[in-house]
């Protein structure tokens, strides 16, 4: 019984000592930055909302965003906010059944995409160019928040904002 004591006490110490000299691994980076060390993936994580909207003005290398971080949705891709887009709105949200939105008028047509939070496309509607205001009828869709995005087909500028579907 001695020995197995003694044994056992020798590979916990053994293995204390090898692992105070194993490298660290790092798995965030400072500041909720995400982690991309992995051959091109992407570890992202933090407490808090996803974000509402997002605004790039990339002359000017700034970003806003609304909330505590933006998760990068596929879908989404990289959003771009140019001066054509950064006066839309969409309302009420949440929504019953129509979603309006006002948008400037632009000479090129305006893609409108609706996703459901894992990303999938659920919806897609192509304004024609000019158009500053529509109603989108989304009284089939269940009950459950949605990203919004609006990209401009010619600059591809893009605007997106989360919103919810209610009773």
């Amino acid at each position: 019984m001695k020995h197995t004591l003694l044994v056992l006490m020798g590979l916990v110490g053994s293995h204390a000592a090898v692992s105070q000299t194993s490298q660290p691994l790092v798995v965030l980076g400072a500041a909720g930055q995400p982690f991309q060390a992995l051959g091109g993936a992407s570890l992202d994580w933090t407490l808090g909302e996803v974000a509402i909207a997002a605004y790039e003005n990339p002359k000017e290398g700034q970003v806003l965003l609304e909330g505590f971080h933006r998760s990068d949705l596929n879908p989404l891709l990289s959003p771009k906010m140019g001066p054509a887009l950064t006066k839309t709105e969409a309302f009420p949200n949440p929504f019953r059944s129509t979603l309006t939105l006002n948008l400037p008028v632009s000479p090129a047509a305006t893609l409108v995409q609706l996703f459901d939070v894992q990303g999938r496309l659920v919806r897609s509607f192509t304004l024609a160019p000019g158009t500053a205001s529509t109603n989108l009828d989304l009284a089939d869709l269940p009950l459950a928040n949605y990203v919004l995005s609006l990209r401009n087909t010619v600059t591809q500028e893009r605007w997106t904002q989360l919103v919810q579907k209610n009773k």
